[in-house]
């Protein structure tokens, strides 16, 4: 992660865009509904530090590194200085999101 980004991650408004994504989720992974180990994982970057809460998605610790694992099989990198993958990716990912899952 690059300096920026991490030194963001500590900010106010992160905190409060945090905040706000853990509300419109009701605590719980987007992906298997667990209530534990909550990330804010930013869908994209384009709007770093300006981000609108449709660029979070709340997902616990398991699906967030199940995400980044499987993006990175594909060799995306998904870090601060990219733009969204989604429009290139999301089609195979929802296909089988479920069915990569090892979370129980």
């Amino acid at each position: 992660m690059n300096e920026a980004y991490v030194e963001y991650l500590k900010s106010e408004r992160w905190a409060n865009v945090r905040a706000a994504a853990l509300r419109r989720a009701k605590g719980r992974c987007q992906a298997c509904n667990s209530p534990d180990f909550l990330d804010a994982h930013h869908r994209t970057y384009e709007r770093m530090g300006r981000e609108d809460i449709a660029d979070i998605t709340v997902l616990c610790r398991e699906c967030h590194g199940t995400f980044h694992d499987r993006l990175a099989i594909f060799g995306v990198r998904t870090s601060p200085g990219f733009s969204s993958i989604g429009e290139i990716l999301r089609p195979m990912l929802l296909a089988g999101w479920l069915s990569m899952r090892s979370h129980e």
